[in-house]
Order: structure tokens, then sequence, then C-alpha cells
């Protein structure tokens, strides 16, 4: 309830009240109906005391029977060094395996596979990896829009800008004499349909002018040193274009000469006919968009001018990345790269960005918190720093088992599973609470080593196992998120479970043997060793 992110607190609030209202049941209702419904015999009366009557002295009769004192696991509370020696061996090489356990803040590896709008993403993810992802940002004028957009293309993280700013043309007054003039001059093409003159009427005379124009022809005379490209091509670092049209030239010129001499001049008259044909089409074409009519952001279709045009006068921009916005760190970067050229941009990747960081730092400090909770109550309760880090051992454990198998198994954590490590510091931590408090209440009779008792480790079981059902049934669950956190939770209440049951008892054992030894030696030999220490 602590935390900043409203998700962790929220939790806090209806888990927390929950478990609260239930040991309020445990203590008050559960004691009544026990009373009520309780038949068995009592010693003092020597028969059946009827439900709800007062025995003897005022005071209800006493349950029958004696507590279960019978060895939990007898087996292994016989060898509790073995026990202690295995257990931190392997303890020791899971815990290597629990550094391998990392962080995916990946939200898509959480969904259902099979789910359709899952399975587009990905496609898109392997298409163009940025296409559903995109910033926004908005300037108040056409020309900052502009402005905006040239920056933005020159980051290394953005694919493209979308915006509208550029649909509209700039320096109209200056590009509308122009467009008048194209239209003046192509007002005589011919109609679409009616055939054009064509120019050459041999392959010999096509190829004599190409020479010519390539520079190859010993006629050309007054032309340079040949051609009307040669004096062109001369200087240092001549166009491209230029550059190319020689090339295309020559290739033309050697094409020519390679025609047959029966039908090649067919040929040639066929190919400039297609040629002047597909000319006069692109030259009708330039004519009927060569409109002097200037352009207004009202020509836009409506439904493109209002999503990127604000009633008041607001320009919008969509900067798409170039990579995985999935993956955090490409997140990250896009993120930051955009800030450096709005830093009021917004968009999905960046309440995205912030919802995972929140998301991550509230279970941390969730985590932590209940961790201080946790030793708090335990110090009031055992009162002894000793006690409380006993009774934490088998938790400490637990989750060192528990992150290995997942280092182990290559299981991540994720935004939907990182809340298992708070619930499993208040699910893990009663099992060593109760068998702590087993042992305090048999430490009474000295000269006996501690073992577990059959009673405390039925009721850490049934308990730990009941809980592990609880959240095991996550796992049968579509959405993976669901399922990590089912396996994770079980995975830990189970690990601490096992160190309660197995682990603490043989440390309380070596505890109590250790104990009893002090306590048999009389006092006297205990000076006695004393002064010869000091001697």
């Amino acid at each position: 309830m602590l935390a900043d992110f409203m998700a962790v607190a929220e939790l806090g609030w209806v888990a927390g009240c929950g478990v609260l209202l239930c040991a309020f049941a445990c203590f008050t209702i559960l004691p009544a109906l026990i009373v009520l419904v309780d038949r068995r015999t009592n010693p003092a009366s020597g028969g059946c005391q009827p439900p709800g009557e007062k025995g003897p002295g005022g005071s209800h009769p006493p349950l029958a029977g004696q507590v279960d004192h019978r060895d939990w696991l007898p087996g292994l509370a016989r060898r509790p060094r073995w026990v202690l020696a295995v257990g931190l061996l392997v303890v020791a090489l899971l815990s290597g395996f629990a550094f391998r356990v990392r962080y995916d803040h990946n939200l898509l590896k959480l969904q259902a596979s099979e789910l359709e709008s899952v399975r587009w993403e990905k496609t898109l993810i392997e298409h163009t990896a940025g296409a559903s992802w995109h910033a926004l940002s908005y300037t108040a004028t056409r020309e900052e829009a502009l402005r905006l957009k040239q920056r933005y293309e020159q980051l290394p993280t953005v694919a493209r800008v979308v915006e509208v700013a550029s649909l509209v043309p700039s320096q109209q007054e200056v590009k509308l004499p122009r467009l008048r003039d194209i239209q003046d001059r192509l007002r005589y093409l011919p109609p679409h349909g009616e055939k054009v003159p064509l120019l050459t009427s041999a392959p010999t005379a096509l190829l004599s002018g190409v020479e010519r124009l390539a520079g190859k022809d010993p006629w050309a005379v007054g032309l340079g040193d040949g051609g009307l490209l040669r004096p062109l091509l001369d200087v240092a670092h001549p166009p491209k274009l230029l550059t190319a049209l020689e090339e295309q030239l020559s290739e033309f010129r050697d094409a020519l000469a390679r025609l047959p001499k029966v039908g090649g001049a067919d040929r040639v008259r066929d190919f400039e006919r297609r040629m002047v044909a597909d000319l006069a089409d692109d030259l009708r074409r330039l004519r009927d968009v060569s409109s002097p009519a200037p352009i207004r952001l009202d020509d836009l279709p409506e439904s493109l001018r209002e999503r990127y045009v604000s009633k008041g006068g607001k320009w919008l921009l969509r900067i798409f990345g170039t990579g995985n916005l999935w993956e955090y760190p490409e997140l990250s970067r896009f993120v930051a790269s955009v800030r450096t050229v709005d830093p009021e941009a917004t968009g999905k990747p960046f309440t995205t960005l912030e919802g995972l960081r929140a998301m991550k730092h509230g279970f941390q400090w969730a985590g932590f918190y209940a961790l201080v909770a946790i030793v708090l109550v335990l110090f009031l309760d055992f009162r002894s720093p000793v006690k409380v880090l006993m009774a934490l051992a088998p938790l400490a454990v637990g989750l060192a088992l528990a992150l290995g198998v997942m280092g182990l198994f290559g299981f991540a954590l994720n935004p939907a599973n990182m809340i298992a490590l708070p619930l499993m510091l208040g699910v893990g931590v009663d099992n060593g609470v109760h068998v702590l408090h087993d042992y305090l209440s048999r430490e009474k009779r000295p000269g006996k080593p501690y073992r577990l008792s059959r009673s405390t480790g039925m009721g850490i079981l049934v308990a730990a196992l009941t809980t592990i059902l609880g959240f095991g049934t996550l796992m049968i669950a579509s959405h993976r998120g669901l399922v990590g956190l089912g396996f994770i939770l079980s995975l830990g209440v189970g690990t601490c479970m096992l160190t309660s049951l197995i682990f603490l008892p043989a440390v309380l054992n070596l505890r109590s043997r250790r104990a009893s030894r002090v306590a048999a030696v009389p006092p006297e030999a205990s000076i006695l060793s004393l002064q010869r220490r000091a001697a």
C-alpha cells in the first residue's frame, strides 16, 4: 500500500484487508464454532459434556487427548548434520544459477501466443519493427512542424515521420509561375491516340547521331575533343547524371551497331514509336497536374485534416521508431532520442516506458516494505535478533532455491510475476515462525534434542499445499503472465516449505544438543575450566 504504483497499492489494500478479515474470523468465529460442536470426553466428569454447558468450576471441558509429539520425518531428524551438509551444497549450487535470472519488460511475451492480434503484431515486427508504436509531437505552426520533422528524420532511432504539413507546398508564389509556363509549353501536345511523326527513318542515321552526341564520330567538328558531352565530362567531378547518360549512350550505340541489316530499320521504328507514345503520355500527365491554382489546407480530405490539425491550429506529427519497441532497451533509446528534439513529446512509447519503470520499482519497494514490516513483527514476537534470523532463514534459503531453479531453466521475471516476490515474503515466513514456536514450546524440557513434532509438521504441510494449490491454478490460464506468476508462487512456497520442514529443524536440533551439553556441565566445572584458561 506504500508503493507509488497504483496497481501495487490497490493490490495491497485488497489482499491486506482480506487477510486481516480472515484472521479476525479465525480468532473469533472459529473458537466459538469449536466450543459449540466439540463433543469429546471430559475426564473430570467421566462422560460426555453436552455442548454449551460448563464443567466443574465453571469452565468449559478441556479437549481430550494429548498433543502429538511424534517426530516429523524421523529418519532425517536423526541425521541433522547430513541434512545441513546436503542442504548447503544444494543451496550453493542453485544460488549460482540465481544470478542468471533477468527481468524482461516485454509485455507482448505475456500474451497468449495463439491470439490473432499477437500473431499479427509479430508479423509487423518481422517486416516493419516500429509500425505499431509511434510518439506524438505537436507544434503551433506549419513551418515549425516541418522543422521538427527534419530534426526527427536525422535521428538514427526514427524510421519515418507522418504529418500533413508537407502536403501543403511551401513558396507557392514562386512555383505558380513555373507551373503556368509548363502548361503553356505543353498546350500543343497531340491528343491521346494520335500518331506522332518520327524523327529518324534509318538505323544508320540514328547511329550517327548517337555517336556524334557521345563524341565517337570523327565528323563531329567544332565540338571540342569530340561530342557534345565530352567538354562537360572532362571536369574534375562531373555530375552523376551526365556520367550515367554517357554510359547509357555507349550501350545504346553498341546495340544499334549489332542490329541486322534485314529488319533492323523496322525494329528501330517500332521502338521509337513506343518510346514517343510513352513520352507523350508522360507529358500529358505532367500538363494535367501542373495546375497553377494554389494548394491550401482545406483542399485535404476532412478525415485526414482533422486527424493531424486541431481546431485550435495545432499541427500533429507521428514519429515511428526503427527497432522493436516492445523490447525495453530499444524503447528506452527511442524515447530518449525523441525527447532531445521535443521534451514535451508523448504517446504510447512514453506511457509504456514510465509504466514499466513504475511497475518494477513498485514491486521492489513493496518487497522492501514487506520485509521491514515482517522483521518488526517477528522482533515483537521473539524479542531476540537471533531468533528473528532463525525464523527468516527458511524464507531466505527458499527464495535462493526458487531463483536458482528459475535461472537453471531459463525463467525470467516480468511485470506479471514480479509481484510474486513480495507475496512469497509474506507467505513463506509463516512456516519458519511455526517451527520456531514449536521449538520454543519444547525448549523448556532440556535433555532431549529437538525434533519437529508431527502436529506442527502436518500443519505446515497442509497449509503450504493448500497455498500451492491456490496459486497453482493460475498455471491453467491462457495468459502467459498469469502462468508464470502461478509457477513462481508455487515454486517459492514449495521451497520455503521444504526448508522449514527439513533445513530449520536440523539447525534447531544441533542448537538444542549444544544447549543440553552446556546445561549438563556443573557450575563448579565451568568455573574451574575458566580458571585453567585464565592461568
